[in-house]
């Protein structure tokens, strides 16, 4: 009778062991996904300008420089054009470039953005009066709903 319930319980017990191993291999599955979404709306304000009237003042030089930015983690190719326009308005001391033409070259090692374009400045900044209506139908040729009350007054 011992001997039987010796056999009972050793093979109770291996039974068990076997049991926990074959349930430390399985996999569970995941077949749930969560997400969520939210939406932020900033707080914002807005400033009401009077028309303002400037004149442009184009280079008659076409000026064509290249910059080239090191693959270092830190500049991708749209943050690398980014920088090459800021980069080309202070070395020909521009507010805009007129008539710009970007070409980029990326390699292993780098990235290379070459700029032409004339450099303008703004001057004579004033604000617009009666006697500048008449350029009001060349700023309004596409939208003629603009509110331009201000400088009709």
């Amino acid at each position: 009778m011992k001997k039987t319930s010796y056999l009972m319980v050793g093979t109770i017990l291996l039974a068990n062991v076997l049991n926990v191993s074959a349930q430390g291999t399985s996999r569970k599955i995941i077949t749930e996904k969560k997400t969520s979404q939210g939406r932020m709306v900033d707080p914002q304000s807005e400033v009401i300008t009077a028309p303002q009237i400037a004149e442009l003042e184009v280079s008659q030089t076409k000026c064509d420089t290249t910059f080239r930015f090191d693959h270092d983690g830190t500049v991708d190719l749209q943050n690398a054009r980014a920088l090459a326009l800021s980069a080309f308005q202070k070395h020909h001391d521009a507010d805009i470039i007129v008539g710009a033409l970007m070409n980029t070259r990326m390699t292993a090692q780098y990235i290379e953005v070459n700029i032409e374009g004339f450099p303008a400045r703004y001057s004579k900044i004033r604000p617009a009066t009666r006697e500048d209506l008449w350029m009001l139908d060349f700023i309004n040729y596409g939208n003629k709903s603009k509110n331009t009350d201000a400088i009709k007054k």
